[in-house]
């Protein structure tokens, strides 16, 4: 067994080498490791580095994965891009164009607090695209959150029991703070007064905030106002908001 003496009057006297070859790098010199009392070479650099920038780049992926996770988006869309959707016809081009500017441009439409509203038919891609915005608006640096309307409404309801381990403020905090929030489902919850009072609170903050928000909701035009408020729905107007009219066929499959 090579003793500790030994192996640092190896080290001293430096490593040695050999000309080496690699299958996809053609030749290389490597060098000699030692590991205790025991030797090794140094594998193909090219091959090394390759490896370390795939390693590099699962790291970012598994960032940005998590980053989306922690925003709330389904894992159905995690995938889903703007190139991705289909656009037939010259209204779902226009609805493409419009969240596509959205999100390209979000530095402005972020600033002016703008909002857009999709609302329509059912599988007409109106989450899809509001995703690709709020994927687009994170990985760009930016906060983002995906919620539904009705699991934002129990969010904050869950607060008021006894044992709620958090504050009210805080629940409102999650979906106030965040630079985009898309909510989803508008129209699936109940409508009561109560309900419209709980999104109002979280509408009217971004609002006086300047933080837009891009709303979904299987509904109309003027549904909207049932289940949003006619004060929210007044403010998400504002600056520019734009309605877009998802009123073409659903693009799922029949079954």
């Amino acid at each position: 067994m090579t003793s500790l003496g030994e192996m640092a009057r190896h080290l001293m006297a430096g490593s040695e080498s050999r000309e080496a070859s690699c299958a996809r790098h053609g030749a290389y010199t490597s060098r000699s490791l030692w590991l205790f009392d025991t030797v090794d070479w140094s594998g193909c650099p090219s091959c090394l580095a390759e490896r370390e920038t795939e390693r590099k780049a699962a790291d970012v992926r598994a960032r940005a994965l998590r980053r989306l996770e922690r925003a709330g988006v389904p894992l159905r869309f995690m995938g889903k891009r703007f190139e991705d959707y289909r656009a037939t016809t010259r209204e779902q081009r226009i609805a493409l164009l419009t969240a596509t500017d959205y999100a390209e441009r979000f530095a402005v439409h972020g600033a002016e607090g703008r909002c857009l509203l999709f609302a329509g038919q059912p599988g007409t891609g109106k989450t899809h695209l509001a995703l690709a915005i709020l994927k687009r608006v994170i990985a760009d640096g930016r906060s983002g959150r995906y919620v539904r309307a009705f699991e934002l409404i129990e969010a904050i309801r869950a607060t008021w029991r006894k044992d709620a381990d958090r504050r009210e403020a805080d629940a409102l905090a999650d979906y106030t703070s965040v630079d985009l929030l898309v909510l989803d489902e508008v129209g699936v919850q109940y409508g009561t007064e109560g309900e419209v009072v709980e999104l109002f609170k979280v509408l009217d903050t971004r609002y006086l905030d300047l933080k837009p928000t891009v709303i979904i909701g299987n509904v109309d035009r003027d549904d909207l106002q049932r289940y949003l408020g006619e004060r929210a729905v007044d403010r998400l107007r504002e600056s520019g908001g734009k309605f877009i009219a998802f009123d073409w066929p659903s693009e799922r499959p029949a079954i």
